[in-house]
């Protein structure tokens, strides 16, 4: 299963853990925290 999750780092709390856990209930997963790629992308100069 491949799930992406968008959200504000303030939104994160122990409910969205617990919801996690539930969903990968006895999985091994990853978890891979980026920024919103659009964002830098207007940030960084075009060459």
């Amino acid at each position: 299963m491949y799930t992406i999750y968008k959200l504000n780092a303030d939104e994160l709390d122990s409910c969205f853990l617990q919801a996690l856990k539930a969903i990968f209930k006895n999985k091994e997963i990853e978890i891979a925290v980026c920024e919103e790629l659009l964002k830098m992308r207007k940030m960084k100069p075009h060459i």
